[in-house]
């Protein structure tokens, strides 16, 4: 006697990427990011501006204007990177977290040569 409960449908092994259950999509969180860093390099364009008449303090600002600049470019790019793997089906927790960790040493090496560049600028300039 054939049984009256029904089975799963379709394919069961291939693992979907989680989806997001609470808050904004991915796409609004990265264009907010994007969005807060653009706010954040207009407000040292402003205090740079401000303190044109002393050129130490005007460079620190300029030079930092790299950091909201270096991290408005990796948080897109593992967006896209992250996208893109989820779309060809590709993704996995693991990939993810390998992403993550290769954007973080990117965003941790950009710091670094600015630490070293703001202290050639305080120190020589």
């Amino acid at each position: 006697m054939a049984s009256s409960i029904a089975g799963p449908k379709g394919s069961t092994s291939s693992k979907r990427p989680p989806r997001d259950k609470f808050g904004p999509s991915r796409d609004v969180r990265v264009v907010q990011t994007l969005a807060m860093q653009g706010l954040l390099a207009a407000a040292l364009l402003l205090m740079a501006w401000l303190s044109r008449a002393e050129p130490k303090r005007m460079g620190l600002y300029l030079l930092t204007l790299v950091i909201p600049a270096a991290w408005s470019l990796v948080a897109w790019r593992s967006h896209k990177a992250i996208e893109a793997a989820r779309q060809d089906g590709s993704w996995s927790a693991a990939w993810e977290k390998a992403q993550t960790k290769k954007a973080m040493g990117a965003l941790g090496a950009v710091f670094f040569l600015w630490v070293v560049a703001a202290a050639l600028v305080a120190f020589y300039a």
